[in-house]
């Protein structure tokens, strides 16, 4: 195969995209039929994979027996929406509803909790089902 930088007729020779969860069910098939990754990867060669990406792929298939479920716990952990914050934020919330001029700012709030004013709107939205006096005045 020939590198060609300008001018190529055809471009998909030279662009890599992201493996789709239906390929990787095919590779997994191909795997657990007892292929290695070379095999895999030559038995598509229109495919253009990368032979790391699809070892990357069986690595994972060996260790977890899926290709295409993550697993447990392997995301972000959410720290600012914990049960702990959200009954802080109900408290600080709910503690001015009957006292008038004693309201506090979605900012104070959030200091007073340690998170960012982002995550105490959410927790009072979401979790709460809280909705700002100015949406009620708009429905």
């Amino acid at each position: 195969m020939r590198a060609c930088f300008t001018g190529c007729q055809d471009s998909r020779l030279f662009t890599m995209a992201k493996v789709s969860p239906e390929d990787k069910m095919r590779i997994q098939t191909l795997r657990e039929q007892g292929w290695g990754a070379k095999a895999i990867r030559s038995a598509y060669p229109l495919k253009n994979w990368k032979l790391d990406t699809v070892k990357s792929i069986c690595r994972r298939f060996d260790k977890t027996g899926s290709t295409v479920q993550r697993k447990v716990g392997s995301g972000r952990p959410k720290l600012a929406r914990s049960a702990h914050n959200s009954a802080k934020v109900k408290e600080l919330i709910s503690s001015q509803e009957d006292q008038l001029g004693t309201s506090k700012s979605t900012r104070q709030i959030a200091h007073e909790v340690g998170i960012c004013e982002g995550s105490e709107r959410q927790i009072a939205k979401k979790d709460l089902q809280l909705s700002s006096s100015n949406e009620e005045q708009c429905k």
